[in-house]
């Protein structure tokens, strides 16, 4: 799947199924070949159509229920319980594993006659709402801790507030470098949707604004092995390529600026390229550069394997939190290790296992994990 990947077909199945909830196969192929969706007022072929339901329901963005199906009956198609969330939640966006560059076409943009501008507003929201629920639940994990109300110093551990984030909170890792430029009605909406979902719960303190915990003690631990996986091994591996192998690639830049904002990614970004540049030209003049390229490129795969495998076992140790919280656990996890590094490193996994044989060190819980990997005498 390519550049050339028509979206706005998947997603013209996705707001059909929005809107009329169940509908058959030739419905549904009837329904986005009308005149309601942008740019479709056109027959597709069988073929085509095919291959777009087929990569919805890999994905899980679709459903269709052959349980309980009758002959005669026509089979429906409809939308899964987490695409239906990641919509009212207003952070929906299609994206998949093999595609090239991400997607970032809204469903609401399919709708008939709509401008472009609008269209690029409406993505513009999608965004804006994912980072103010990165930071919500970040910042309410980082600050994890028995609360505490203090009338003399107003301190408040463990807890968040709207103001706290308009004011930027200094000091307060992973966002001390991130300029909060959202509205107050941007961060009450988000506020409200989180404690409906019962991510995070108000704590009402008398003549003062409501603070915010998050609900559960083990989504925030889960949000902060997230934050290790990021901080730790995801970010040495960016740094090693960027400074060693190939400058920063576009979804990188997506990447960081979500979490870093643009002037801090810039800088990053700078500092690396120059990095990289004197790098090869000192490498070049080493007889031993082939080896040593070759010894960094494997420092890298022992990044990925580790990767890998915290992701896994992250999935495993807190399956409970994505049975709860399907949306926000998904939403967390992607923020950290999103479907294009997934992608990569997966790739760099079969290669690795093809080639080579790797040695697993016992280790006990996620945080014991290595950051590098082992591997057998070569």
């Amino acid at each position: 799947m390519g550049n050339d990947y028509k979206f706005n077909y998947d997603y013209a199945i996705v707001y059909a199924l929005l809107r009329y909830k169940y509908l058959g196969y030739r419905e549904l192929k009837e329904k986005i070949e009308g005149q309601e969706f942008l740019n479709l007022n056109k027959e597709i072929s069988t073929d085509v159509f095919n291959y777009h339901i087929k990569k919805l329901k890999e994905n899980k963005y679709i459903k269709r229920n052959i349980v309980n199906w009758i002959r005669g009956k026509k089979i429906p198609y409809f939308l899964t319980r987490m695409t239906k969330k990641e919509i009212e939640l207003g952070i929906f966006q299609i994206t998949y594993k093999d595609t090239i560059s991400q997607e970032m076409l809204s469903y609401p943009s399919l709708v008939k006659q709509e401008e472009q501008t609008t269209r690029n507003y409406q993505n513009n929201i999608i965004e804006t709402r994912k980072k103010i629920f990165q930071i919500i639940v970040n910042l309410a994990s980082t600050q994890a801790g028995p609360i505490y109300i203090d009338d003399e110093n107003e301190l408040y551990p463990g807890t968040i507030s709207i103001d706290d984030i308009m004011r930027g909170i200094p000091g307060s890792s992973p966002f001390w470098h991130y300029n909060f430029n959202f509205s107050r009605e941007e961060l009450e909406d988000a506020f409200q949707l989180l404690e409906k979902e019962k991510i995070i719960s108000k704590i009402n303190i008398p003549s003062k604004e409501p603070r915010y915990i998050i609900s559960n003690p083990i989504l925030a631990e889960f949000v902060l092995e997230c934050l290790n996986l990021k901080d730790g091994t995801i970010t040495m591996r960016f740094h090693l390529i960027r400074k060693h192998v190939r400058n920063p690639s576009p979804l990188e830049r997506i990447y960081h600026e979500f979490h870093d904002g643009k002037k801090h990614t810039d800088s990053i970004f700078y500092d690396e390229v120059k990095i990289l540049k004197e790098n090869k030209i000192k490498n070049k003049q080493d007889p031993n550069y082939h080896k040593l390229r070759q010894e960094m490129i494997e420092r890298i795969e022992d990044l990925d394997y580790n990767i890998y495998n915290y992701a896994q076992e992250i999935r495993k140790k807190y399956k409970r939190i994505f049975k709860k919280y399907p949306v926000i656990a998904k939403f967390v996890l992607e923020s950290v290790y999103p479907l294009f590094l997934q992608n990569e490193i997966e790739k760099t996994i079969e290669k690795i296992e093809v080639n080579r044989k790797w040695i697993q060190r016992p280790h006990h819980g996620i945080a014991m994990v290595s950051p590098w990997g082992s591997r057998q005498g070569e």
